[in-house]
């Protein structure tokens, strides 16, 4: 019973979950404490302490990544949900915030001293997995339909580079293989009929036919069960030529067993199914974990774990769907049962209210209005005004907001007036979630709820609440009707007595001109013509899809682009030096600026966002991985509007206006959406080469107002990828684009990562290969270059004689030779071009005016020295 006990109610996660809550808990009163402190004018412990609350709020949304993954009961899961994605609205919010002030899109976390240590590893924020898993259906039907749309316009291929040379060989000798069993077949099998005639003839002339056909079926079967053990036997000893040390020679009675042909021919030892195929078709994508060929033994602790994790999510999908059948019945069962008595109880409290204060003001008062919230303001909600007397705070800030802008005006920086934490909402609804878990789930006895299915008495609870609210709306518009009557019966009473009052209401025309003549225009707002009002989605799809501008891509894990944070970035800037971004910190910040942000609607609406991004680095550096990476993360379609696609569709300006329509319809039609720029400087070149005939000055105009269109409710993100940036025009660039990222060049850490683990991925590699003199010789290559070589070296053939010609460096240098590095000027350019980017021109100004002070402090104090 233990056992089954925990399988669905973890005593670890509720321990998790419970340290998370602790970790939130310090830190939104350390963020209390800094709001009632005065301003800091130090930027340095600005950035320090900022730093230090974001790290916190990764680590508790870490944790509760996990809970909520692995916890079953659907309440909690509801909290642990809320709670999170506010702490990732809190999370994007100081990540702005420290952009603003640091003016660098990356934070570097190697040099923080605050009060909570957090190690480094823990910087790094894990993708919540409800972004595609509580979208896996939805997720799996746009595959479908875009593998069907595309077999329908018989153009449907796998995601592949073009075929290699190696390839190209490998496939005509199966060809030719092939071709020469099929005539051996032929010549066999006419050997065959021939010797059955013959034997036909002899049975004839003799007598005992049973006895001959008897032996001939024994000795088949003698000779079957033989070729099968010599079969297994030869598959044996090359298993073990190879390196398979998991086979022993017990497993050989374990192997399935080979049925021979009817020739007799024995069959070709094909090579092991667990190595990756030789015809693969060569990336830059890292093997994956079905490329990499796997031991055949797994731990059965892990494999239990698995078995465990998938079970609850089987359990976690079926008692959410309970709780959602229950949740309506639930509330159709209150309002049955106790809806009268509540209805009785609310109108004779009203009409008492009524009598009451007509005995005292001698008339009847006004209920109050839906928005002010009805009788419920009047009968015991007192409470909730003063709680309302702290909202006066935030306009402080706005105060402090425009005197900064005003100080901008003038030409002085933002952060020379000092710097203060500004205050957001999102931490009181982090505060309401920690409150709510130490009330209800903290101490709650959980042991009569045993399979962990959802709680009715909090059930009841939340809807009598609801029920409540809606059977007093109910009331208050009757009662409003019922005072209304009661008013009206008063004044034709008043009327009977006084003969001369319905003259004095005819001054009232006046002021019915008065109310004209106030009206004023009204503004209408702009809409968007919809130039395909009468087509559905499935067929503005169709056309966007055969026309090539939503792609199918091949899909890639973010966790795939590998790279190290950098540990010494912060030193080198106090130290004066140029601190240089690692790809760690680029997978970072792809996540932080394009995952997140387009991974809940909630999110998006409430959280600050980036509406484009440039990714440029040169060729091999991963640019497309990382693009692939995004949409497989996010379950997105890919919108592809590079001019190489539009090239010779939608032509004139009317094509051009049909084009972003469509773009923009189906892509808010199907969020989440990506629309993808290839080559992007080609857009804003200064001068295009006549060699070019794909128009690429066609989207000028176009793509800075398909940026500005997109909304917070638009789960719609423009990326555009360059190798060569600094060929088109900077401010036109800017006006695109809101972002800009440089894939630099990949350190010794990340080379090394990269060779251990495509290298170790094989079983039989020798593990005493040094692969730190490779990532040596590699300095200055691309990651793609180098993946590129292991495939190409490590062959199945190359495979195969591993054991017995073991991998030698000389190997890989030979193919090294032939690929380009990336050269000093490449990299200088990228460098310059960067420098001319709107957010590192303002740390230069910044820096120029810091040294500009410095300078004339010291000046001043010479001349005091002097006099």
């Amino acid at each position: 019973m233990e056992r089954t006990g925990t399988f669905f109610y973890c005593k670890e996660y509720h321990k998790l979950w419970e340290k998370s809550q602790e970790e939130l808990k310090l830190i939104t009163k350390y963020e209390s404490v800094l709001l009632k402190e005065k301003v800091l004018k130090d930027r340095d412990t600005a950035l320090n302490i900022m730093g230090c609350i974001y790290l916190q709020y990764i680590r508790a949304v870490n944790k509760l990544d996990e809970c909520f993954d692995q916890i079953v009961q659907p309440q909690k899961r509801i909290l642990i949900r809320s709670v999170m994605d506010s702490c990732l609205c809190r999370i994007l919010e100081l990540k702005h915030n420290i952009v603003e002030i640091d003016m660098s899109d990356f934070t570097y976390i190697d040099c923080l001293d605050g009060e909570y240590p957090v190690m480094l590893h823990d910087g790094e924020m894990n993708i919540p997995r409800y972004f595609i898993q509580d979208r896996r259906y939805e997720v799996e039907e746009r595959k479908a339909n875009l593998k069907r749309v595309l077999k329908k316009l018989g153009c449907y291929e796998k995601v592949q580079k073009p075929m290699t040379l190696i390839q190209a060989v490998l496939i005509i000798q199966t060809h030719e293989r092939a071709r020469q069993g099929r005539l051996r077949y032929e010549f066999m099998n006419e050997i065959r009929k021939l010797r059955e005639k013959g034997k036909q003839v002899t049975s004839e002339s003799d007598d005992q036919g049973t006895l001959t056909n008897a032996a001939i079926t024994i000795q088949k079967i003698w000779r079957g069960y033989k070729c099968r053990k010599l079969f297994n036997k030869r598959k044996l000893t090359e298993m073990m030529l190879i390196g398979m040390s998991a086979f022993h020679r017990s497993t050989s009675s374990l192997l399935p067993p080979v049925s021979l042909p009817s020739s007799g021919q024995p069959p070709s030892i094909q090579p092991p199914s667990i190595w990756p195929p030789s015809n693969r078709p060569l990336s830059i994508y890292p093997p994956s974990k079905s490329q990499i060929p796997q031991a055949s033994y797994r731990d059965p602790a892990q494999k239990r774990a698995e078995e465990i994790s998938k079970r609850r999510h089987q359990i976690q999908a079926y008692h959410d769907v309970r709780y959602k059948q229950v949740v309506p019945g639930e509330k159709v069962r209150l309002l049955l049962r106790k809806g009268k008595i509540l209805k009785k109880k609310y109108i004779t409290q009203i009409r008492e209210w009524y009598f009451k204060e007509r005995k005292e003001k001698k008339k009847f008062p006004d209920l109050p209005s839906k928005e002010k919230g009805g009788s419920a303001a009047i009968f015991g909600m007192k409470p909730k005004k003063r709680s309302s007397s702290k909202s006066p705070k935030p306009p402080k800030v706005k105060k402090e907001k425009g005197k900064k802008s005003k100080a901008k005006e003038k030409g002085k920086d933002s952060n020379q007036g000092g710097i203060k934490l500004r205050p957001s909402r999102f931490r009181t609804e982090i505060m309401a979630g920690i409150n709510e878990f130490q009330k209800v789930w903290m101490n709650k006895n959980e042991s009569s709820n045993f399979h962990q299915t959802h709680d009715m008495e909090m059930i009841t609870k939340e809807k009598m609440k609801s029920v409540k609210k809606e059977v007093r709306a109910t009331v208050d518009s009757l009662m409003r009707l019922e005072l209304t009557r009661m008013k009206a019966a008063i004044e034709r009473d008043r009327a009977q007595r006084r003969k001369k009052g319905k003259k004095g209401k005819r001054g009232g025309g006046s002021s019915k001109g008065h109310r004209g003549r106030k009206g004023g225009k009204k503004v209408r707002r702009k809409r968007e013509k919809d130039l395909t009002p009468d087509r559905t989605l499935d067929s503005l799809f169709e056309e966007l899809v055969s026309n090539g501008i939503i792609k199918n891509y091949p899909e890639v894990a973010i966790s795939s682009f590998l790279g190290d944070a950098s540990f010494v970035a912060r030193q080198w800037q106090d130290m004066g030096k140029k601190a240089e971004p690692t790809l760690g910190d680029v997978r970072r910040l792809i996540k932080e600026y394009c995952i997140i942000p387009l991974g809940s609607e909630y999110i998006h609406n409430n959280a600050p966002f980036v509406r484009s991004l440039l990714i440029a680095g040169p060729h091999g550096s991963g640019k497309h991985m990382i693009l692939h990476g995004i949409c497989t993360e996010l379950g997105a379609y890919l919108f592809d509007i590079s001019n190489e696609t539009i090239a010779d569709k939608y032509p004139g300006k009317t094509g051009l206006t049909m084009l972003i329509h469509l773009v923009n319809k189906v892509s808010r039609l199907l969020q989440p959406a990506i629309i993808y720029m290839e080559n992007a400087e080609k857009t804003f070149l200064k001068r295009v080469p006549k060699t070019d005939t794909s128009d690429p000055k066609r989207l000028k105009k176009e793509l800075p107002k398909l940026v500005k269109g997109i909304g917070p409710e638009d789960r719609i993100m423009v990326i555009g990828l360059s190798s060569c940036p600094w060929e088109s025009d900077q401010k036109s660039l800017a006006s695109a684009y809101n972002k800009f990222i440089i894939l630099p060049r990949p350190d010794y850490a990340t080379m090394s990562m990269v060779w251990n683990e495509t290298l170790y991925g094989y079983n039989a590699l020798n593990r005493q290969f040094d692969c730190m003199t490779m990532a040596r010789m590699c300095d200055g290559f691309t990651i793609g270059v180098v993946l590129k070589i292991i495939q190409e070296v490590l062959s199945c053939k190359r495979l195969l004689t591993l054991k017995v010609r073991p991998l030698k460096h000389i190997e890989f240098f030979k193919l090294l030779s032939g690929h380009d590095p990336v050269y000093a000027e490449e990299e200088d350019a990228f460098i310059q071009w960067f420098a001319k980017c709107p957010l590192a021109r303002k740390k230069q100004k910044y820096l120029e005016t810091i040294e500009a002070v410095s300078n004339k402090e010291k000046k001043k104090s010479k001349k005091n020295e002097e006099d």
